[in-house]
Formats: structure tokens, sequence, C-alpha cells
């Protein structure tokens, strides 16, 4: 059970040049990136065999391998390696893991994680509509659980999506299911009285889809209008991945798509296109600078005053549990909350057949 059995996008390709060397970390491992003399990826364990020197302070030769700065000793991309002074010595191997150049990123997994796992991004009829990453310094729980929550964007992102958001009331039509390796949560928010009137009778509707091979979180964001009897031609994705580098800190990178459902809104998608990434900064940005503080949050939600809405949460964190990044979890004992009335994640699981729809 390893993350690794998975592809992570871990750094957009740009960063990485010829003659480069970068230093990741990936489920508590760090590893060392450079392009062979084809230019291809790899990525080997940032301890040379030698001495455990980190090959990530050393340089590409010009044949394409990764010459350790310590004794020169020197890698391919599969990890063979060669003792430049005993050249015969065997046992200079190291570990080295697949990389992938795929959607303008470089994604590994095992060496033996089939391309058909690497996971489909701005499938036909989506087009691409922008990348971004941040890093988030907390356990891998914090932001995931972020992302899942329905509630936080009227309050974190007060300045920016938030002044749209809170002309709109309290998600609707709110359906959770739970399968073998997916949780899917769907409902909508409709504008209130207090909308100007364009957006009087709109209704955006979302569709939440989590999957944990590898961990990542699938927005379709479209809207409708009751009032004139019509759908948004725009329809709207992003995929948000959860990259473990360490038990106390995360990479989250998003890929947006868009599709235009008529030929105006076509016409319009390179504009759009251009806009997305300004926002994924902004918003993305707000959640990071809460989010740093909130570390100290348990995995486990025992003596949470948890809420209907909460519902998400609770099932996609149980799944976590069930997954390949149980190692990576930094699941100790919860915090101490104080008063009558705790309530336990399973209680709230079993207490959204109401208003929020039964956990399947």
């Amino acid at each position: 059970m390893s993350p690794l059995r998975h592809f992570h996008p871990v750094l957009e390709s740009r960063l990485l040049p010829r003659s480069s060397v970068r230093r990741i970390e990936l489920a508590g491992r760090p590893y060392a990136l450079f392009r062979d003399a084809n230019g291809r990826p790899g990525a080997l364990a940032d301890a040379c065999p030698h001495r455990f020197a980190p090959l990530s302070l050393g340089r590409v030769r010009r044949d394409g391998t990764l010459a350790c700065a310590y004794h020169g000793w020197h890698f391919d991309r599969d990890g063979r390696g060669v003792n430049p002074s005993q050249p015969g010595l065997r046992g200079c191997d190291t570990e080295s893991l697949q990389v992938v150049d795929h959607q303008d990123c470089l994604w590994v997994a095992h060496r033996d994680t089939p391309l058909s796992a690497l996971p489909g991004l701005a499938e036909a009829p989506f087009q691409p509509a922008g990348s971004y990453s941040r890093m988030f310094e907390v356990p891998l729980h914090v932001p995931f659980s972020n992302f899942i929550d329905v509630e936080h964007v009227l309050y974190i992102h007060a300045t920016g999506l938030g002044t749209i958001q809170s002309h709109f009331g309290v998600p609707s039509d709110f359906k959770t299911r739970v399968a073998d390796d997916e949780v899917v949560t769907s409902y909508r928010y409709s504008a209130d009285s207090s909308a100007p009137s364009w957006l009087v009778g709109t209704n955006v509707l979302v569709e939440r889809v989590s999957r944990f091979d590898p961990l990542r979180i699938t927005d379709t964001i479209t809207w409708e209008n009751e009032r004139r009897k019509s759908r948004s031609p725009l329809v709207v994705r992003i995929t948000s991945f959860f990259v473990p580098e360490t038990l106390h800190r995360t990479r989250v990178m998003w890929f947006a798509s868009i599709h235009g459902r008529n030929p105006l809104v076509e016409r319009m998608l390179p504009l759009i296109q251009r806009a997305v990434t300004p926002l994924l900064s902004l918003t993305t940005r707000q959640d990071q600078r809460f989010l740093n503080a909130c570390g100290p949050i348990p995995f486990e939600t025992t003596g949470m005053r948890l809420d209907r809405l909460d519902g998400p949460v609770v099932a996609n964190l149980k799944a976590l549990a069930r997954s390949d990044y149980k190692p990576v979890l930094l699941t100790g004992p919860s915090l101490v909350v104080g008063g009558d009335g705790a309530r336990e994640a399973s209680d709230v699981s079993l207490a959204c057949g109401g208003a929020c729809g039964a956990v399947e």
C-alpha cells in the first residue's frame, strides 16, 4: 500500500529545462529530477548509494547521466550507476521512478505502474484552460477536506468568489453517494432575494467526484436560469490533485478545462482561458493563507460538532483512510473539545439522511 502506485503531478514541465536538476519529495521520500541527453525526464532517489550524498546537488553530464557532486558517481534515468574510480564495481545502481511528461506536467510513479493509469484531463469535448499549483504546509487531510467542504467559499473567499456566493443560499438537493473507488456529491446553489436582477432565478449546479487512484477531486460546474428556462452555454471542470510530499506538507495542483455549448461561447473560449489562471491564483492564495494555520486540525473527527453539510467531508475522510494514502496520513488523538453534545463522525454520516441526502 503506497501512494507511489499512482501517478502524481510533481512539477510543471517548463520548470525542468535540460541540464537542470530539481529536488522533489513524495510520500516522505526525496528524489532528484533531471533530463537525459534526449530530454526525457528521470527521477532518482536523492541519495547516492556511495556515501548517501544528495544527487539533487549534482549535475547532468553531456551523456545525459546525473553525476553526484561528491565523488562523480553517475546514473542514467533508470538508476544504473557507474563508479568512475572503479568502473567494474557492481551494486552501484540506485532507486528510480517512472516519469511521464503529460499535460505540460511531470508525473511520477513506481516503474511498474502502467501508463494506462495516467488520469485523463481535458477529455473531449473539454478544452484545457490552465493549471496552477500551491504548497500547503499542513498534512494531507487538511487541504483535501477543505476542497470537499461546500460552505467555506462565502467566508474564506469573501473577497473574490464570495462576493457572488453571498447572493446564494445554503446548498440544496444535497446528495452524497459512496462507491468502491469514488465519492460523488451533487448539490445546487440558488440565488436569493438579495441577488442583482441579472442573477435572479439562477442556480449553480455542482457535481463533485473524489477518486483515490491518485487522490483527486473533479468539480463539474454548470448554471441554469429558472426564470428564462435556459442553461448556461459554458461548462467548467476543475480537477484538484493532492500530492503528499511529507506528513506535514501537501502540494495541490489544479487543472481546469472548459466546454462551450454554442458557437458564440466557443469563440470566447480563448478569453475565458486567459481568465482561469488568475482566478485560480486568487482563490487558492486565500485557501493557503488560512489552511497553513490549520495544521493542528486532527484527521479524526471525534468530538467535532458536525452538521448536515459535513456529510461529504466525513464520507471522503473514511474513504481516504481505506486508500493507498493511509501510510501518509497524520492520524492521532483528536483535539480535546469540552462540553456536552459532541458528536462522532459516524453519527453525522447517519444523520445526513434528511436535507443533505443519505450517504449511500
